[in-house]
């Protein structure tokens, strides 16, 4: 006798501890926690962080990296959503030998130095010789993707390799950017702080990955693709892709 769809998914929800609900409610309580800057929560509605955290499936007790971290607003939220069982790591680009010491806080580091975020751990790495304390569930890179290209393609492609090498079978891949036109060369687009989607993909693709979907949430279509993110007429509002890919089990 077969086991039907809804049975089985019973049977992993009883064995993971985690169901539908479950998952649902640690993600709005991540939202809601008093322990988050108030700078955090004013953008959750633009950053469409509900959606996006549902799109990529992100759980209680899962490993997470967040790469290129920014401020924390993803870190923050990924360490509540994973609990005390989860662990996020905050990827950071690992200074150059001849590069002057910082006397600017880095805010990885001082999330993960609180209290309120002990699962947290920031580590700095060559992305493209990238090795993780552990492999991840998920691995997640937003707005910065294209950065990856001002060092050429085969580059982007080796750090796509990279990611792939420290993710767990099954593992799911999501990246968020700002969209560029396919008939600008690569130079002109990361100029512009923008990528093509259809480059990335592709590339992504190559590394091994399965494309797994995408989502609409940040898309604009009014963006014409032409201008720099950071033009008031378009800043914030620009046209955003959001990729999903799984590593092969």
């Amino acid at each position: 006798m077969g086991v039907k769809p809804g049975m089985m998914a019973a049977a992993l929800a009883l064995l993971t501890g985690c169901t539908t609900a479950t998952v649902g409610t640690a993600r709005l309580a991540a939202l809601a926690n008093p322990s988050r800057p108030a700078s955090d929560t004013a953008r959750d509605g633009k950053q469409k962080a509900s959606e996006l955290m549902a799109f990529a499936g992100i759980a209680p007790g899962q490993t997470v990296a967040d790469m290129l971290p920014g401020g924390g607003y993803w870190t923050r939220l990924f360490s509540q959503v994973v609990g005390p069982r989860g662990k996020v790591f905050a990827v950071l680009a690992r200074p150059s030998a001849d590069a002057p010491a910082s006397t600017n806080p880095i805010p990885a580091k001082a999330i993960a130095a609180g209290p309120a975020f002990h699962n947290v751990t920031a580590i700095e790495s060559s992305f493209t010789m990238m090795s993780l304390p552990a492999k991840v569930d998920l691995f997640w890179t937003s707005r910065n993707y294209r950065d990856f290209y001002r060092q050429g393609r085969e580059t982007a492609r080796a750090i796509s390799k990279a990611i792939y090498d420290n993710m767990k079978p099954g593992g799911l891949l999501v990246i968020v950017d700002h969209a560029a036109s396919p008939q600008m060369a690569l130079a002109d687009q990361t100029k512009l702080g923008r990528i093509d989607p259809a480059v990335v993909k592709a590339d992504v693709v190559a590394a091994g990955f399965l494309f797994a979907g995408e989502s609409d949430v940040l898309a604009n279509p009014a963006d014409d693709h032409l201008r720099i993110i950071i033009d008031p007429a378009i800043m914030d509002h620009t046209d955003q892709f959001v990729f999903k890919f799984r590593k092969p089990r």
